[in-house]
């Protein structure tokens, strides 16, 4: 079946207040603060895992093996790809699902180019997208869900505050800044709403198939200029860079000051979660690594192809004073 709602997060927190199955859920420690604030705000346990270095999502292999370990102690697990990378992992999740089959399995290609076939969901559980702000797909807000036909789905009623969403917001900017960790009663207020939802699901993907395909030529038409000016030594390969065009650097925030002095625009993302929530996690290596590194460069239709040269222009004279990361094999690695 399809869910349609007003924000992909919300169908999030009904999916998991409707699990049959309770228990933790195993989740990466690169993701959106939005991800353990769902699984927080739903009352659903859960810790982190870290991601692996050749495609910076999680290792099923060893999420497998920790539930293994207490198959009884977990319910679902959280995939995630990263910066909507290009990744077809159905093999790996049909080995998982045959090893776990009480184990529910989430899709969550939010930053991902949207699909319009559910042919996939006959494999995982869930498969997860978004149309809201800044995503690949911009439609102001929206996301569904290819969800099968085993599981239940259940509106929950919330109140709903958006000063609520603004403060959650600030806190999380701020515990990123200052280095403190917030606790899960951060995360239970009236943040998320559900409101306002899609009635009319045809008008709404004909929306979005349209808006797709705008997007998807403006991001090429950027991206080229980015891969003509950049080098590949430190931009990630091209199955990363869809959502937004992402290069690996040493010092990024001073590359991110000299972007916005010039009155452009960049960003960081993915902070591991584990450093600034209080949550069960474990030593993530690798998206340490990766967050104090990345910046995403943007390419979509907020931005310009003049905008995109100068902003290259800038990361250009930044890595000639800078150098590129030590790790340079980590990026590099392509994907199987």
């Amino acid at each position: 079946m399809i869910i349609v709602e007003n924000r992909a997060s919300y169908i999030l927190f009904n999916i998991l207040r409707s699990a049959a199955r309770k228990g933790r859920w195993i989740i990466p420690s690169n993701c959106c603060g939005i991800i353990p604030a769902v699984f927080y705000k739903s009352g659903t346990l859960f810790e982190t895992c870290d991601i692996t270095h050749n495609n910076f999502c999680i290792d099923l292999q060893y999420v497998s093996d920790k539930i293994h370990q207490n198959p009884d102690e977990y319910a679902g697990v959280l995939f995630i790809y990263t910066y909507g990378v290009e990744l077809d992992i159905q093999t790996a999740i049909i080995a998982f699902k045959e090893e776990h089959p009480s184990v529910m399995f989430i899709e969550d290609k939010c930053l991902c180019k949207p699909a319009f076939s559910e042919n996939k969901v006959a494999i995982s559980d869930v498969m997860l997208f978004s149309t809201g702000y800044a995503k690949y797909t911009d439609a102001g807000s929206g996301g569904y869900a290819f969800v099968s036909s085993s599981l239940s789905y259940e509106r929950h009623e919330l109140a709903y505050e958006p000063e609520a969403e603004s403060n959650l917001g600030k806190k999380m900017k701020e515990a990123i800044n200052g280095g403190e960790r917030l606790s899960p009663a951060t995360f239970t207020g009236n943040w998320l709403s559900g409101f306002n939802p899609i009635e009319n699901q045809r008008e709404y993907f004909d929306k979005i198939k349209t808006l797709t395909r705008i997007s998807e030529q403006r991001k090429n038409e950027i991206n080229n200029v980015y891969s003509s000016l950049l080098s590949a030594d430190y931009c990630m390969p091209g199955e990363f860079n869809h959502w937004r065009f992402n290069i690996i650097v040493n010092e990024p925030e001073k590359l991110i000051n000299d972007i916005v002095n010039a009155r452009l625009f960049a960003s960081r993302h993915y902070c591991p979660i584990d450093k600034y929530i209080s949550t069960i996690s474990h030593h993530s290596q690798t998206a340490d690594w990766l967050y104090g590194h990345v910046i995403n460069l943007f390419n979509d239709k907020y931005y310009s192809p003049d905008q995109a040269e100068m902003t290259s222009n800038l990361v250009k004279k930044h890595v000639a004073k800078f150098g590129g990361p030590h790790n340079q094999t980590r990026q590099r690695k392509r994907l199987s």
